[in-house]
């Protein structure tokens, strides 16, 4: 493996067509002016409890994947400075390991059947759980086209305004970058599992004043001078109101969770729906 790229936009390249994670790889390479480093791993091969190379042949199909998307890169952005990297070993401990430096690592969202995806896992969940940098999963049928009327939009969801404010300049950045208006949702619900019960209108609304305040708060924290920024304070469960707003978004931002046990995930539910479930690019960014 060549020495790693320090702010390098990293994709993390599969034997599945790869056109959805390459445009948006090459698009934030280019708005950032940062290298594109392609990275393919080729699993080993485990008999007992030795641990064998990779036939000759894998590597040499490894290295025209990698050919492949080089070829696809540099079509889309001819001057991109482009490099690869053919590793070896697990897929996800490996990715997250060879990627620590990266700017952002983009991955592309198989569509998998609920059975598969049990069998086989996602390498985009897997590495967005354990990786400390940046990820990006770009849906397989994603596509960045757009009325040219129309003004793109970075959605942020915000869990607690309190830890939140890394999640909340992560999506000024790419708002600003992109030209995109900046959509701030919040979502809340009663705590303890008193969801269930009926709410009075004034109970409702004193609710919703509390978490505006909050969301307010946060907001005066992070510099968002001259981006269009509209806040939205909702009662319901986070991902449904996520996934309502994730159809009208260019790109949907997360907080993961940090937590107490460093071995451990730290994607909480809401991002495991959201990977799972939308139809446009997901950043997962560390709450701090």
């Amino acid at each position: 493996m060549s020495e790693q790229q320090s702010g390098a936009v990293v994709v993390a390249v599969g034997r599945d067509p790869m056109d959805a994670a390459l445009k948006y790889a090459v698009d934030e390479a280019t708005r950032h002016r940062a290298p594109l480093r392609l990275v393919h791993v080729v699993q080993r091969l485990e008999q007992g409890s030795e641990t064998l190379p990779p036939p000759v042949d894998l590597e040499q199909a490894a290295r025209e994947l990698l050919e492949a998307a080089t070829t696809q890169a540099r079509r889309l952005e001819a001057s991109l400075d482009v490099t690869t990297d053919l590793v070896d070993g697990a897929v996800v401990p490996t990715l997250v390991r060879c990627t620590q430096d990266a700017r952002v690592v983009v991955l592309q969202r198989r569509q998998l059947s609920r059975a598969r995806r049990m069998v086989t896992r996602s390498v985009s969940s897997g590495v967005a759980a354990r990786a400390r940098v940046p990820v990006v999963s770009v849906p397989a049928r994603w596509s960045p086209v757009r009325s040219t009327e129309d003004t793109p939009v970075v959605t942020v969801g915000i869990d607690d305004p309190g830890h939140a404010r890394t999640v909340l300049e992560a999506a000024v950045e790419a708002a600003r970058v992109r030209g995109a208006q900046l959509h701030v949702v919040h979502a809340w619900v009663l705590p303890g599992g008193y969801e269930g019960y009926a709410m009075s209108p004034h109970e409702e609304e004193t609710w919703a004043r509390r978490s505006e305040k909050e969301l307010t708060g946060l907001l005066g924290e992070v510099e968002t001078t001259g981006l269009e920024v509209q806040t939205d304070v909702v009662h319901g469960h986070a991902s449904e109101v996520l996934r309502e707003q994730a159809r009208e978004s260019d790109l949907l931002v997360l907080g993961r969770h940090d937590p107490l046990l460093p071995l451990f995930s730290h994607l909480g539910p809401v991002a495991r729906a959201m990977l799972r479930e939308v139809s446009c690019p997901v950043l997962l960014v560390d709450p701090s």
